[in-house]
C-alpha cells in the first residue's frame, strides 16, 4: 500500500484519494528529493568551509568559539536536517492543496524593537532571512517557477492551489530550511551566517534545480510545448504577466 501518494483538496470539489498522486507528481517528486538532496549536501561542505574561515579570522576567542561551536553543530546535525528538509518538502507533494507553507513575517522595520525579548528578535531576524531568500527566488526564477507552476496545477485540476503552496516553491523550500534551522543550538550570529550561505546556495543553484523539475514534467508529456506562462486573471493561479514578455529559458 503506497502511503505516500495523498493528495488533499479543501476546494469543496472531489477529493483526491490517498492512492491517487498523479504518477507524474510522484516522479517529480522523487527526482527533485535527489536534486535537493545534493543541494543540501553541497551547502554543509561549503559551510563548514566558511565557518572555519571567520574562526581562523576572528577578533576574540569567544567569536572563534561561536564558529567552531557552529561547525560543530552542523556536522552533528547534517544527516538530521537533511531528512528534516526532504521531508519538508515530500510532504507538500503529499498533501498537495491542504499543506501550508510555514508562516512568514513582517520586516524588522514593522516591529518596535522595544517591545521585543532578546529571542523574539532573534527569531524575527531569521524570519526577514528567509523572506529575503524567498522574494530573491521568485525575482530570479520568476519564469521557471511559473511554468512548473503551470505544469503541476495541470495535474491536479480538483486541487485549488496557490502559488505558494506549489510544492517546490520557493516559499516550500525555504520552509524546510528554516525548520531544518529552527533548532540549531548555536549564537544567532552564527544561525544567521548559516541562512546567508543558504541564501548563497539557494540562489546560485535553484535554476538549475527548476529547469530540471520542467525537463522531468515534460519528459512525462505535461505541456511540452509551453514555453511561456499565459496570462491569468486569477489570482490563486499562477500569473505571468511579466513573464509573457521574457523568454524562458531553452530546455532540452
Amino acid at each position: 500500500m503506497k502511503q505516500d501518494n495523498k493528495v488533499v483538496s479543501f476546494s469543496g470539489q472531489k477529493p483526491f484519494s490517498r492512492f491517487d498522486l498523479p504518477p507524474a507528481l510522484v516522479r517529480l517528486r522523487d527526482t527533485s528529493g535527489q536534486s535537493l538532496k545534493s543541494v543540501l549536501g553541497r551547502f554543509f561542505e561549503r559551510a563548514d568551509d566558511a565557518l572555519f574561515e571567520l574562526a581562523d579570522r576572528a577578533g576574540s576567542n569567544k567569536d572563534q568559539t561561536v564558529y567552531f561551536d557552529a561547525m560543530r553543530e552542523l556536522r552533528l546535525r547534517r544527516k538530521t536536517m537533511v531528512v528534516s528538509v526532504l521531508q519538508y518538502v515530500s510532504q507538500a507533494f503529499n498533501d498537495i492543496g491542504q499543506f501550508r507553507p510555514r508562516q512568514t513575517g513582517g520586516t524588522l522595520d514593522e516591529v518596535d524593537h522595544d517591545s521585543l525579548s532578546l529571542v523574539e528578535h532573534s527569531d524575527l531576524e531569521q524570519r526577514v532571512a528567509i523572506d529575503n531568500l524567498i522574494s530573491k527566488l521568485r525575482n530570479r526564477y520568476q519564469s521557471p517557477i511559473q511554468l512548473l507552476s503551470l505544469r503541476v496545477n495541470h495535474l491536479v485540476p480538483g486541487v485549488e492551489l496557490v502559488d505558494n503552496q506549489m510544492p517546490l516553491s520557493p516559499e516550500v523550500i525555504c520552509g524546510g530550511v528554516a525548520e531544518a534551522c529552527a533548532d540549531l543550538d548555536i549564537d544567532i550570529r552564527a544561525k544567521l551566517v548559516v541562512l546567508k550561505l543558504f541564501d548563497r546556495l539557494l540562489a546560485d543553484t535553484l535554476g538549475d534545480f527548476y529547469q530540471e523539475a520542467n525537463r522531468t514534467l515534460i519528459s512525462e508529456g505535461i505541456l511540452p510545448d509551453v514555453k511561456r506562462v499565459p496570462v491569468r486573471p486569477s489570482a490563486g493561479k499562477p500569473d505571468a504577466r511579466s513573464a509573457t514578455s521574457a523568454p524562458v529559458p531553452s530546455s532540452p
